[in-house]
């Protein structure tokens, strides 16, 4: 019977072993002194080690002395409260690290005596990887939401250029922006139209330069976002670069109706290398802000085709009025027939004639009044 029973606890044992030696998981067992006594491939491999460069090593030797104050504080909760937890970033032999959570328990022997510590160590990249992609894409939802919120509270287009720079500005914490806008009576030249975080030397060389060699046409052309390194431009002074201390841009079409209506630059002071998902970002931020561009400028054309319209209403009336007039008076100067005549001229002459009709009734009292 204890001979079965022997068996029965070494078959045990041995599936426990194999069970934890399989595991994803790392898994490490020390002494009180901090002395490895089992390490899994596991827990080894994620570390850049074979299990037997780490077996009878103290622990401390795998991490750097900054991580030792930790270290001695997760085992004195061990020894206090039985256990211990966190996240940390895992040093590797490289020198890399990764984040892992780290969980820790007390190992006692038969009496309830502390013996070991038995720590569980699991790799938490890809965990830690999703949640930076939910907070970005939370962050680019934000911003876009941002954007549309702030150019729909207004029609005036230097409202929404300078609105929209400064919210892209504050939402991407990038230190400088300017916006050109395609002169709609002459695609082939562009205005600045907004710009924030820029000396004014910068300005003015944006204004007074040749545009022809302008990178921004090639995002024009393109329609899509591009990087570009300031410090290369073909227009700029690199003097006036240095004093900017801008690294490098990027270049945001303005789009609406796929038709191209501006280019929004983000510069910043170091390089910057932004991913295909991060372009198709800032290409949603320029949609967006396009078509709010396209919305204002359609706004403006309505704007000034209604003040023509009410300067014609004016003029009809205004000419309508002296016809009244001339007319009132034509019936009290029959003595004087030339007056009439002269006035019916005048009418024809200053174009206050409504049509074809009137204007042949005119003449007509014209030759009668001749008569």
């Amino acid at each position: 019977e204890d001979s079965t029973h022997k068996k029965k606890t070494e078959e045990n044992i041995r599936l426990l072993s194999l069970a934890v030696e399989s595991a994803t998981d790392g898994a490490v067992v020390i002494d009180l002194n901090g002395k490895i006594l089992f390490v899994n491939r596991s827990h080894a491999l994620m570390h850049g080690y074979e299990p037997y460069q780490m077996l009878g090593k103290l622990q401390k030797d795998f991490y750097p002395q900054s991580y030792y104050p930790l270290l001695q504080q997760a085992m004195q909760q061990i020894l206090t409260e039985g256990g211990w937890s966190a996240e940390l970033e895992e040093p590797r032999k490289d020198g890399s690290t990764f984040p892992a959570q780290i969980s820790a328990s007390l190992v006692k022997d038969p009496q309830g005596r502390p013996v070991g510590i038995l720590g569980i160590c699991k790799d938490i990249s890809e965990k830690k990887k999703m949640e930076q992609e939910i907070l970005k894409s939370n962050r680019e939802l934000f911003t876009l939401n941002t954007i549309a919120s702030t150019v729909s509270q207004t029609l005036n287009l230097q409202e929404i250029i300078d609105r929209s720079l400064k919210t892209i500005l504050e939402l991407t914490r990038c230190p400088a922006g300017w916006v050109f806008l395609i002169d709609p009576e002459d695609r082939n030249r562009m205005k600045l139209s907004s710009h924030q975080g820029l000396s004014q030397r910068f300005i003015d060389e944006e204004l007074k330069l040749p545009q022809d060699n302008c990178l921004c046409w090639k995002v024009v052309k393109s329609k899509q976002p591009r990087m570009m390194d300031i410090t290369n431009c073909p227009r700029l002074n690199s003097s006036t670069i240095r004093e900017e201390k801008l690294q490098c841009h990027i270049a945001i079409p303005l789009r609406s109706k796929n038709e191209v209506l501006g280019v929004m630059n983000l510069g910043w002071q170091t390089q910057r290398d932004f991913s295909e998902r991060e372009l198709e970002f800032f290409s949603s931020v320029g949609n967006e802000i396009g078509i709010a561009v396209d919305n204002a400028l359609l706004f403006e054309d309505v704007e000034k085709a209604k003040e023509k319209l009410q300067k014609l209403n004016r003029k009809l009336e205004e000419a309508s009025q002296i016809k009244s007039e001339f007319l009132a008076n034509t019936s009290h100067e029959l003595r004087t027939p030339l007056n009439s005549i002269i006035g019916f001229l005048g009418l024809i002459l200053d174009g206050y004639c409504v049509n074809k009709e009137e204007e042949k009734e005119f003449l007509h009292n014209a030759h009668q009044s001749a008569k």
